[in-house]
């Protein structure tokens, strides 16, 4: 699985082996998975059975696919993430509610969640925060959002699952709390006073719309534990939107150069952890297509940082 990059450095032929597991979110490369039964096994199986890949990212599936799912993967030997971001983006669930009513809500069925992937064997489940409330206001909702994922964590922690709580931006598209990445790294510094089954997710096709860098996750260190890897989208008017079209593809912002620098900080913090992608063909586009290109860049994004890593 995975990749060897062979390259020459100093006149020495070196062959390096890219270090981290790869996976895909799956509701994006294929986005018909949602649309029907068929259709999301069909976008697991042709994900699964990739060997490039060695995970599948996928969303909330309904109970009754869990066990074929599963079969699935234990078929390819392939790790399963679930992305429970959109339970909060596209089903309204807010565990920073200042409502009470509306948070333990939310707890209680991202809780149930939680439950049914981990007794599927997932093992690591993606989320995010609720919309931000305005300046004025925010303050009070981290506190409730670090409430709430400490019960969360509780109750992943019996299911032998670890939480992520993802960085978006808060002014130009999905609009959340959370946020720039100090926040999120205050966030789960705090829950890990009393659970250490939480880590941060940064994105790096969302960088653009929070004015970051891959050199900012030197602030996340040992807290880092999910990384994404795919395009911001430059608007027609001008303005960023979080719609990951595929590498090179009409307005898309990110390059190889941008996953050149983001292998080379995470060597630097002595990452571990999957490195996925996220990008989603657009009207002109198959699945394949984005999905080739994504693996292109990646090995052309690591082929670049090799010689910066080993010159260190």
């Amino acid at each position: 699985m995975g990749f060897t990059a062979s390259l020459t450095i100093k006149e020495l032929d070196v062959h390096v082996t890219f270090p981290y597991g790869i996976s895909i979110v799956s509701n994006m490369a294929f986005p018909e998975m949602v649309q029907s039964d068929d259709k999301f096994l069909s976008a697991v199986k042709a994900i699964a059975v990739d060997p490039f890949f060695d995970g599948i990212e996928f969303p909330k599936p309904p109970d009754y696919l869990w066990d074929k799912i599963e079969d699935i993967l234990e078929d390819e030997g392939k790790v399963a993430i679930l992305a429970g971001q959109p339970e909060v983006l596209t089903r309204g669930l807010n565990p920073s509610a200042l409502d009470d009513a509306d948070r333990t809500k939310a707890i209680e069925r991202l809780g149930k969640m939680i439950e049914d992937a981990g007794s599927h064997g997932v093992w690591l489940i993606a989320l995010c925060s609720g919309p931000d409330p305005g300046p004025a206001k925010r303050k009070d909702a981290t506190t409730k959002l670090i409430d709430s994922f400490k019960q969360l964590c509780e109750k992943a922690d019996g299911c032998g699952v670890n939480l992520l709580i993802e960085t978006f931006d808060r002014t130009l598209d999905k609009k959340l709390l959370i946020g720039p990445i100090d926040e999120a790294v205050k966030v789960v510094t705090e829950v890990r006073k009393d659970y250490e089954n939480i880590g941060v997710m940064w994105d790096l096709s969302h960088g653009p719309l929070i004015g970051e860098k891959p050199n900012i996750l030197n602030k996340a260190g040992d807290l880092l534990e999910h990384i994404h890897i795919g395009c911001a989208k430059m608007g027609e008017n001008g303005g960023l939107l979080d719609h990951h079209p595929g590498f090179y593809s009409k307005n898309a912002v990110n390059t190889s150069d941008d996953v050149a620098d983001l292998l080379e900080v995470l060597s630097d913090v002595d990452y571990f952890g999957f490195v996925g992608f996220e990008i989603k063909p657009q009207d002109f586009q198959t699945s394949q297509e984005v999905i080739s290109t994504a693996k292109s860049v990646l090995v052309e994004g690591f082929q670049k940082a090799i010689p910066r890593i080993f010159g260190k």
